[in-house]
């Protein structure tokens, strides 16, 4: 079992907990959920303390003269848009052509 850690502001501090990824099929007519796969996400404890972010100066706002548009499609996923990929992969695999 792993644990992901949250913030819930009526302790005022991180507590340990569960996180679930759950694909869901909705009835819109009916207005229910149907649960179809539910994945624990495993969230590796990290040791270094995430980074704060340093403002930057302020500056020109906008995009720069002269700068042309970018295709973002050859971008790279976070893990966490890896893993729901992957889940939805699987998922799409599992029900076919249902």
């Amino acid at each position: 079992m792993d644990w992901s850690v949250f913030f819930p502001s009526l302790y005022g501090k991180a507590v340990p907990g569960l996180c679930f990824l759950s694909l869901s099929l909705i009835s819109v007519k009916r207005r229910t959920s149907y649960p179809v796969m539910m994945e624990q996400i495993d969230k590796k404890p990290s040791d270094n303390p995430p980074e704060v972010a340093k403002k930057k100066s302020p500056g020109k706002r906008g995009r720069p003269q002269g700068s042309k548009h970018r295709h973002r499609r050859d971008g790279m996923l976070s893990p966490a848009l890896r893993f729901v990929q992957e889940t939805i992969t699987r998922f799409l695999q599992l029900i076919g052509d249902h």
